[in-house]
């Protein structure tokens, strides 16, 4: 899909797809959103709000496994471009990202036993309210 292209004249409707492209327009272009949202007329909030909105769209954009190091002068011969990641830098990011996972996957499971817990006292009072009332509907009406 080609960019977007927005002129600062009045209020703007768009598409999810122009929203979504440009959404990718910012990221790709490596400016801080209120830069990018000023250079198209656009607001800051606007590109905030889409962005909530389209959780998914900046994750099918390719990404870059590069260690970057500044180059202090592009045409000396001596300069060193990027270094792509070792086998053992992602080996050792996927083992961090696990172990979180495991920890997030227990802290769920705590949070759900909770939920369960509390599901079950609030039904116990459900059904002693229940009782009670029950209990009072007889003592007005005993002939029931």
């Amino acid at each position: 899909m080609a960019k977007v292209t927005v002129l600062k004249t009045q209020r703007q409707s768009f598409t999810d797809e122009e929203r979504i492209q440009l959404l990718k327009d910012w990221k790709e272009s490596g400016k801080t959103m209120r830069e990018f949202a000023q250079s198209r007329g656009l607001t800051a909030a606007s590109l905030h709000q889409w962005r909530e909105r389209y959780p998914n769209a900046l994750s099918t954009l390719p990404i870059k496994l590069v260690q970057s190091t500044p180059i202090s002068d592009p045409h000396a011969s001596n300069t060193q471009l990027p270094t792509p990641f070792t086998t053992e830098d992602v080996t050792t990011e996927v083992e961090e990202l696990n172990t979180r996972i495991m920890e997030l996957e227990q802290t769920n499971r705590e949070v759900l036993d909770r939920v369960k817990k509390l599901t079950e006292e609030i039904y116990g009072y459900q059904k002693t309210f229940g009782r009670v009332m029950f209990q009072r509907e007889m003592e007005r009406n005993p002939g029931v």
